[in-house]
């Protein structure tokens, strides 16, 4: 009887506490953006946003036609603060030609935009490059990688501020293996626009993908996507400052399915990592935190359990806490939904629906950053009255 007696006073006490730390808190007062302002009056096709904070203000950058008609995607940005007016039409061009996937960071003078175009006057060859934003409509573009090889493409980079120079890793792929191979290079440039150093190949196997490369004040870290294995997975590297990779890598995911497009983020003690993911037959977003040399803390994470695909996460630091954005369909339709984890990952509510519209997003079409205060996310969609891709901002 004293046996049964001590049992049930434990399981009294035991089990509301394993419960609330398996289940969402949904007390946990946390934020969400909910005003929208369009950043964008193009009329046609803008996506694959990104976004940096100054401190003061924001930049967006996207890809999209700018030639009304013409079949070549260009890069975009937009200078403003949330308290300008509605609608955004301060809009530049900074490349023209068939222009992809930019990222924009801020490195406390200017923001920086890197992304893959074909350089001018040839569509045979992919390169990656760089600008600074001096002003609106005004800036630098400097060619980062000089490949001069008519099957190579350089693509989907990734870049990080060191303090002193940039970080950038990106993917390339060549025409002469069916764009079936795929490794992933690095490279340092100064604030110069100079390179520092020749570019590195940081991967031997058969097809490494979507690089996401972040600095942790001492050397950089590495996460890609990789079918070594027979499937997609994630890997993890550390690299030094001079981009060469310390240890051996870091098998992130071990799913029967693949494992794809992850989000890497350092929060000042240890690498966080989210991504998609398709092990129970819908793709979800899973994450799991990584010590400073690049070892497991945690197992995968799922974060989402809707009964539809979620896709391409993004992952910031929130100085306390992570908070997630991703999209899915579980409404019908491609919408942008957020959450928030604790700093051991655990989920610290349920998830919260962003954006609602009628029309599907591009892909992935949505990034965010962390002001201080809350998150601001910009994204794309169609459901301006003339059906064409436009960028918004929510905050």
């Amino acid at each position: 009887m004293r046996q049964r007696s001590i049992t049930l006073r434990f399981l009294c006490v035991a089990l509301p506490l394993l419960l609330s730390y398996c289940a969402p808190n949904d007390d946990i007062p946390l934020s969400y953006p909910s005003i929208r302002k369009q950043i964008t009056v193009n009329g046609n096709t803008c996506f694959r946003p990104s976004l940096a904070y100054s401190g003061s203000r924001y930049c967006a950058v996207w890809q999209g036609k700018f030639d009304y008609g013409g079949l070549d995607m260009e890069i975009g940005y937009a200078l403003f603060s949330l308290q300008d007016p509605i609608p955004f039409v301060n809009a530049y061009i900074v490349a023209k030609g068939d222009s992809e996937a930019p990222k924009v960071l801020w490195n406390g003078l200017n923001f920086w935009i890197c992304w893959g175009n074909y350089p001018t006057g040839t569509l045979l060859f992919h390169e990656i490059y760089l600008a600074k934003v001096i002003d609106q409509g005004n800036v630098s573009v400097y060619q980062i990688t000089n490949t001069g090889n008519s099957t190579t493409l350089n693509r989907f980079p990734s870049f990080c501020w060191t303090g002193t120079e940039f970080g950038i890793a990106w993917m390339q792929t060549n025409a002469q293996e069916n764009y079936t191979a795929s490794t992933i290079y690095f490279t340092r440039v100064a604030s110069n626009g100079a390179k520092q150093g020749p570019d590195i190949q940081i991967t031997s196997s058969s097809m490494a993908e979507y690089p996401s490369l972040v600095w942790n004040g001492s050397g950089y870290g590495l996460c890609w996507q990789d079918d070594r294995n027979g499937n997609k997975e994630i890997y993890f590297a550390r690299l030094d400052s001079s981009g060469n990779k310390i240890g051996t890598e870091t098998r992130v995911t071990d799913s029967a399915g693949d494992s794809e497009h992850p989000s890497l983020i350092w929060n000042g003690t240890r690498y966080a990592v989210a991504w998609n993911d398709n092990r129970t037959g819908h793709h979800q977003i899973y994450a799991a935190l990584l010590s400073s040399e690049g070892s497991k803390l945690s197992g995968d994470i799922q974060v989402t359990t809707a009964s539809v695909c979620s896709w391409y996460p993004r992952l910031v630091w929130c100085g306390d806490k992570y908070a997630l954005i991703w999209h899915d369909s579980r409404d019908g339709n491609f919408d942008v939904y957020m959450t928030y984890l604790d700093s051991s990952g655990k989920p610290l509510a349920q998830d919260k629906q962003l954006t609602f519209t009628d029309s599907d997003h591009w892909s992935p079409n949505h990034a965010f950053v962390w002001n201080g205060s809350g998150c601001v996310v910009v994204y794309g969609d169609k459901t301006d009255p003339e059906g064409d891709g436009e960028i918004y901002v929510l905050y």
